[in-house]
């Protein structure tokens, strides 16, 4: 047996040449061995090539397998790029969420989809509860394109026009105008599309099937896509019965404004009409006093006296709580001295008060600066009602008024006049009737102490209107305090002052030469009498183009106008006698017309002071001194 056949490593055969020498000459004893390591040999070539084959395909599954995953990752960077514009487009960017972790990605968008679905279900919610509002809204509700074509019209549409679904989508809106209105709606739209007003009202009567007049006020806004103009959304509301109150409204105020006239117009000529024969009675009485007469003549002057003068009165409440009522009442603004007021209130008062036999005095806090900014006139109107009440409703005891400083600030202080009497006193359920026009606490009171109940009326008016509290505490039987609180400023200067008394032996009227011009026969009566007294020289005209008359052919002094008269009233005829005959003589008003607007127009004319009927003798005497005492 050749054993060189037998050994097919070839390795092998080399190791075993070189050490042994040939194969064949091996023993035999170890043959055997050699064989085995040959086939040892023979399975390490068999799985050396077979690692070989595999490490080469290895290699390239490695190969094939890295160049899938790059194309993959190429292929999931694409995607997440796609991803992220997208997502971009609906306001989600990648810095809400990790944009390398592709299962957060898929995480995220899936809470995102969650979400979104949820906001799609409350959005079809709101657009049907939108749907349903815009449906069943008693408004019309619409829209229209930019050719004017309705688009939309909510049921109350049709209702209200009487069209129909497919009549109106096929009609203008300018085509539910009615005929007479239509240029000026299609005007006025126009211009607002022009203008590029965003949002207008206007109100026009609606053309509809019925034939009814209804009338209705829209609000338009103008509707833009992409920068253009695009339409309109309209809301339209059913006007005609506002419409209707509301004329009746202008109406029934139209109607209350002549009302209101036509009372101040009655007021005046009933004030007027009663102030002319009053101020002869009162004239005349005052005349007759000075005369040699018997205590039971005085006697029945004294009532006449009283009687005129408690019906002055009450003319002059009547008058105030008109003006009051139409707010018409104004108010001064004068720095005048508190100390004059109130001794000059305290001396017309304290004659009542020594009439009845009660006490009378007036305390006044040192803290209070003297000189005050307000309305001096309203303010002794409001003490004077308040003092003449406690005086009248005192039968015996005293009357007190006390006048104190309760807050003083930089500019405003605000003062408290206190008035207390010990008087009959009110009861508690009587308490709030007292400040009621024409009423009283109790009519006995009218019997007993007469009066119309005005005064307090017109107190709490004028209060009120001065931004002050009125506030009253008050005990049957025991007495009534009234406190009035007013906010009066501190004034730089005083601008009213006490009237001055010039009679005087060195200033008197005597010689003095007057035109009176008065048409009523018993005023010119008085008038005559009180010049004879004074020593007057005067001459008398019954209207105004007599006395223009007298003035071209004569000379005069001063002259006493009335206003009211025929054929030419005072106002006209002294616009006469500074325009036209340019002469600055002094040209006193003697007026029965009581309203402060009487007044200015007297000066306003030209001029120079105003005397309301019936008057005070010594108060025209002054005035006429006055006059003439500053043309010296």
């Amino acid at each position: 047996m050749k054993k060189d056949n037998h050994i097919s490593s070839k390795l092998l055969k080399r190791q075993i040449r070189k050490y042994l020498g040939s194969v064949d000459e091996i023993p035999d004893g170890i043959f055997p061995l050699l064989q085995a390591i040959d086939q040892s040999y023979g399975h390490y070539d068999s799985d050396r090539e077979l690692l070989e084959r595999a490490m080469d395909l290895s290699s390239e599954e490695l190969s094939t397998t890295n160049k899938r995953l790059r194309e993959e990752l190429q292929l999931q960077t694409q995607v997440v790029e796609k991803l992220k514009n997208n997502l971009s487009k609906i306001q989600i960017h990648d810095a809400d969420w990790d944009s390398n972790d592709l299962f957060k990605v898929a995480e995220f968008i899936s809470l995102e989809i969650e979400k979104r679905k949820e906001a799609e279900k409350a959005l079809r919610y709101s657009r049907q509860a939108y749907k349903t509002l815009v449906e069943t809204a008693p408004d019309i509700i619409y829209r229209v394109n930019a050719d004017g074509y309705f688009t939309y019209v909510n049921p109350i549409g049709f209702e209200l026009s009487g069209y129909t679904e497919d009549e109106v989508y096929n009609m203008r809106y300018i085509d539910v105008v009615r005929d007479d209105y239509k240029k000026r709606v299609g005007a006025f739209y126009i211009k607002q599309v022009r203008d590029q007003r965003e949002s207008t009202y206007l109100e026009f009567p609606m053309a509809n099937k019925r034939n009814r007049e209804i009338w209705i006020g829209q609000k338009v806004q103008l509707i833009y896509k992409d920068g253009k103009y695009d339409g309109i959304l309209a809301i339209a509301r059913d006007i005609t019965e506002f419409r209707r109150i509301r004329e009746d409204l202008k109406k029934a105020k139209v109607e209350a404004e002549a009302s209101s006239k036509a009372k101040e117009a009655f007021l005046a000529n009933m004030s007027h009409e009663i102030r002319t024969p009053m101020n002869a009675i009162i004239g005349m009485s005052r005349l007759l006093k000075q005369t040699d007469i018997n205590n039971e003549q005085a006697k029945y002057l004294n009532a006449i006296s009283s009687s005129s003068s408690n019906l002055i009165v009450l003319i002059n409440d009547i008058l105030d709580l008109s003006k009051i009522e139409s707010g018409k009442l104004e108010l001064e603004q004068l720095g005048f001295s508190l100390s004059d007021l109130l001794d000059s209130l305290f001396y017309a008062q304290k004659l009542l008060a020594d009439q009845k036999g009660i006490e009378f005095h007036y305390t006044v806090d040192s803290e209070i600066p003297n000189a005050l900014f307000g309305d001096p006139y309203r303010l002794n109107q409001i003490l004077t009602n308040l003092i003449n009440n406690a005086i009248k409703f005192t039968p015996k005891g005293r009357v007190e008024l006390s006048v104190k400083l309760v807050n003083a600030k930089k500019k405003t202080n605000i003062i408290e006049f206190s008035v207390k009497d010990t008087g009959i006193g009110i009861s508690r359920e009587n308490l709030n009737s007292i400040f009621d026009a024409f009423s009283q606490a109790d009519t006995s009171i009218t019997r007993k102490f007469g009066g119309t109940g005005l005064g307090l009326a017109i107190t709490r008016h004028l209060v009120s209107i001065m931004d002050g509290e009125l506030d009253v505490q008050s005990t049957a039987g025991v007495g009534t305090v009234f406190k009035v609180r007013l906010p009066l400023k501190k004034a730089d200067k005083i601008e009213v002052k006490v009237e001055e008394k010039l009679e005087s032996d060195l200033l008197d009227l005597e010689g003095l030469s007057l035109l009176i011009v008065e048409d009523n026969r018993i005023n010119r009566l008085l008038a005559f009498t009180l010049l004879d007294k004074w020593g007057v020289n005067y001459d008398w005209s019954e209207n105004g183009k007599d006395a223009i008359e007298k003035l071209a052919n004569k000379k005069f002094d001063i002259i006493l106008m009335d206003m009211q008269m025929p054929v030419m009233d005072g106002l006209e005829a002294t616009r006469y006698i500074r325009n036209e005959l340019h002469l600055d003589i002094p040209i006193i008003a003697l007026t029965a017309n009581a309203f402060k607007d009487d007044a200015d127009k007297c000066l306003q004319s030209g001029m120079n002071d105003v005397i309301t009927k019936p008057f005070e003798p010594s108060i025209l005497y002054n005035k006429i001194l006055k006059q003439i005492y500053q043309q010296i």
